[in-house]
């Protein structure tokens, strides 16, 4: 009795190794681009000019990573004031996705083969008079992260983070408005066939902080609100019962706020820090042990007979 069932515990598992599903997967990804993004004088709604700050420095910190597994891009890095990276991809399905240069495309579900990729693109100014840039400023960023092939442990993560500072003192008090369009979009996708821990998460953000440095303290924070009720973040974690897809959307989005009065004189920090990120995981039957525990366990069933 113990041999016939240890034999079909083993004919059992090898039907497993037969049945693994090919078609699950989990992938994610985000995308932005913020387009006419400028800084104008509240009162008069005339675009900031060079002539109009007593002192202003402008700085940028740009990267741009991305981890397939053992296989990796960057990290990428500048302090540029305008940067463009051009698309990175590593994995067998960077064919298949497709990137073009600052095109924010959004990724086919599902997706083909494994991938972790990123593009990103800084250009032009929020003022007017900095030489050799033209306003308005645009900002573009994008990450994909993908597992749809594979055995074992994967994970596949991209991360893509953008920093602006502008030190200044104005030559008058005014409020200044913060004004920009924004194309957005998130997506995550987990099949019904994946285990623990799979999962798949997208991350949007942008915010603006100006700090007084007189004092230390920030006088004003926007966390721009981009798809709306606060969501920064959506995930999928397996199991699930069944396949599911969730998206975020904002298409041609208008986004304004205005900061307090800012006093002339007085050294301000703008900080305006952006960021997307889209990171994946799963855990597949490796189909090589299964197949081995299943014979394994068959010749010992057939030696137990053999012995009885």
């Amino acid at each position: 009795m113990s041999a016939i069932k240890l034999t079909a515990l083993a004919a059992a598992l090898c039907a497993t190794v037969a049945t693994v599903p090919a078609h699950a997967y989990v992938s994610a990804t985000a995308v932005f681009e913020m387009s006419n993004l400028l800084f104008s004088n509240s009162g008069t709604g005339t675009t900031l000019d060079a002539s109009d700050f007593s002192f202003l420095t402008w700085t940028t910190t740009a990267g741009m990573s991305g981890n397939l597994n053992a296989a990796t891009f960057g990290p990428f890095s500048s302090s540029a004031a305008n940067t463009n990276f051009a698309p990175a991809c590593v994995g067998s399905g960077c064919g298949a996705l497709g990137l073009v240069n600052d095109s924010w495309a959004h990724a086919g579900d599902p997706p083909v083969g494994d991938y972790a990729a990123a593009d990103q693109l800084e250009s032009g100014a929020p003022i007017t008079g900095i030489t050799g840039l033209v306003a308005p400023a645009t900002i573009g960023q994008s990450a994909y992260a993908a597992l749809a092939s594979g055995s074992g442990l994967a994970s596949a993560d991209t991360n893509n983070n953008l920093n602006s500072s502008f030190v200044f003192k104005l030559g008058s008090s005014m409020a200044v408005d913060i004004d920009f369009d924004m194309d957005a979009y998130m997506m995550v996708s987990v099949t019904g066939s994946e285990a623990f821990p799979g999962f798949a998460t997208a991350n949007t953000e942008q915010v603006f902080t100006i700090t007084d440095l007189s004092t230390g303290t920030d006088i004003f924070t926007w966390s721009v609100d981009i798809f709306g009720g606060g969501t920064k973040t959506i995930s999928l974690n397996a199991p699930l019962p069944g396949s599911f897809t969730l998206t975020r959307n904002e298409v041609a989005g208008h986004f304004n706020n205005t900061t307090p009065i800012l006093t002339a004189g007085t050294l301000y920090q703008l900080s305006a820090r952006s960021n997307v990120n889209a990171d994946v995981g799963r855990a597949v039957p490796e189909p090589a042990v299964l197949g081995l525990l299943g014979i394994g366990l068959l010749g010992l069933g057939l030696a137990r007979r053999r012995s009885a």
